[in-house]
């Protein structure tokens, strides 16, 4: 795409173009083109419940909520619109006594993408609705790292642009627990330890 140049007509009827910040790790290593296919996946740091014991005083046990992680994947089968990355770093200026002759420099013969950090913005075609989550994530996002929303855009193949909506659960720690094995922390670590010897963990 061109600055300044209409991209409106790249829309479908019924969609908006939203764009979505990304990096290397949620972005698909910031190797979208125009044309790709994406699901977007929206994580959430929760608050969970604090419990406190108030019936007797001679046992004060207060258990603070922790912060829970819960991720869904929200939108599905959405078209890249266009994407911007950021400008390449301008090469140094050879200095006028030593620009005589000018030295060869080695230059790779396709372009290869590097684990450098880089950034880019995708425009994606998204439903009405849709848009209001991405415009709800992206603004709500904190950079408190146990209070955060994340965006993730998961690459889809373009053999399946034609197949209806995965039917996912989605998932939280305790779903990770109880069906995939995952160990919780144990409880017995941070209650009084007169407490902590009659349970059975």
């Amino acid at each position: 795409m061109t600055d300044g140049k209409d991209i409106a007509g790249a829309i479908a009827s019924g969609y908006l173009g939203v764009a979505i910040e990304l990096d290397q790790i949620n972005g698909v290593g910031t190797l979208l083109v125009p044309g790709d296919r994406v699901n977007i996946i929206l994580s959430v740091y929760v608050s969970q419940l604090a419990l406190s014991n108030t019936t007797n005083p001679k046992l004060p046990v207060a258990v603070e909520g922790g912060k829970d992680v819960t991720t869904k994947m929200v939108i599905q089968n959405r078209k890249v619109i266009a994407t911007l990355l950021p400008t390449p770093a301008a090469v140094a200026a050879t200095p006028a006594a030593v620009a005589a002759t000018p030295a060869a420099v080695a230059a790779p013969t396709t372009p290869t993408v590097q684990n450098d950090g880089r950034h880019m913005v995708a425009i994606i075609e998204v439903k009405p609705d849709e848009a209001e989550i991405i415009s709800w994530a992206q603004r709500e996002e904190k950079t408190d790292t146990q209070s955060y929303i994340d965006l993730t855009v998961a690459l889809r193949s373009d053999q399946d642009n034609s197949l209806p909506k995965a039917d996912t659960p989605g998932i939280t720690f305790k779903m990770l627990v109880d069906k995939y094995g995952v160990l919780p922390p144990d409880p017995r670590a941070i209650i009084p330890q007169d407490i902590a010897k009659n349970l059975q963990w």
